[in-house]
């Protein structure tokens, strides 16, 4: 991965890479713990910026380890985007049975628009989509 700006302008540079960010918990009376941050799923390209290369390398990371049947999935579900478009949940559906390794977590609640917020009620209750874990 390149710093910002260190290549020519007309060359796309390559916004992500395969590495992650990992931190390991370990302790003689405890069990192992990974956590990952890998980014968030993309479809759109941006010129100079994100290509249909970076849209691979981030989708093939995040499939990798929610595939591995130890990992838990956090799923971060904006509340003032439609469900129906958050990606991430249709690729976590394809990792798992019964969901009884997806937890999701609900971000930016303040940004959802006056008269939706019965909807963010609903996706909260497991009503518009159920999360075995929450």
């Amino acid at each position: 991965m390149d710093i910002e700006g260190s290549k020519a302008s007309d060359e796309a540079a390559d916004t992500f890479s395969d590495d992650v960010l990992r931190f390991d918990i370990c302790g003689p009376k405890q069990q192992h713990l990974s956590v990952i941050d890998a980014p968030g799923i993309f479809t759109n390209t941006a010129e100079g910026v994100m290509t249909d290369s970076n849209i691979e390398v981030v989708r093939n990371m995040v499939n990798y380890y929610m595939k591995n049947p130890r990992s838990v999935i956090l799923v971060v579900i904006l509340a003032n985007v439609d469900i129906a478009t958050q990606e991430i949940l249709k690729m976590a559906e394809k990792c798992y049975t019964k969901g009884q390794r997806t937890w999701g977590f609900l971000t930016k609640p303040a940004l959802v628009d006056r008269g939706a917020e019965n909807r963010v009620v609903d996706l909260v209750d497991g009503r518009s989509y159920k999360l075995t874990l929450g």
